[in-house]
């Protein structure tokens, strides 16, 4: 709502949370945004014919989601992992490529919340495990500088 003083002003009703700027409406229901993303993650587990059309509805809600207001950092966790996943679906022969993915979005995660201890660890963790030597160095001086 803008306030007499045309101010920006947020307001919610139950799990919808609406932010009004003059005659633009810029809402959405953040609940049915992550039960979205947890169906779409359970059934691409349960499925096999349609797994990657389940993770593809994933990572697009993902990016709906992320679009619409900051993600907690074990939605970034979840994000970098389902994308990688349809990656590999999409790419079998180019392994790396979804190794790289996952990183790069666990990188806009660790934008978001440089803090994050459990998201940083998991980051190196990732690094440790695709071997790569050039980005360990800087993942662990970021690491310490972020404590």
């Amino acid at each position: 709502l803008l306030t007499p003083r045309n101010e920006l002003t947020a307001f919610s009703f139950s799990s919808r949370r609406c932010w009004h700027v003059g005659s633009i409406d810029m809402s959405y229901d953040y609940n049915a945004l992550v039960a979205s993303i947890a169906a779409h993650r359970r059934k691409a587990l349960e499925e096999n014919d349609d797994k990657e059309s389940h993770l593809q509805q994933a990572v697009d809600t993902f990016a709906t989601l992320s679009s619409h207001c900051p993600m907690t950092p074990l939605l970034w966790m979840q994000y970098a992992h389902d994308t990688a996943k349809l990656l590999e679906l999409l790419i079998p022969e180019e392994p790396q490529q979804a190794s790289d993915m996952r990183l790069q979005t666990l990188e806009l995660g660790l934008a978001e919340f440089p803090g994050c201890a459990l998201l940083r660890l998991h980051y190196l963790e990732l690094v440790i495990e695709t071997n790569k030597a050039e980005q360990l160095d800087t993942a662990f001086r970021q690491a310490i500088k972020s404590v």
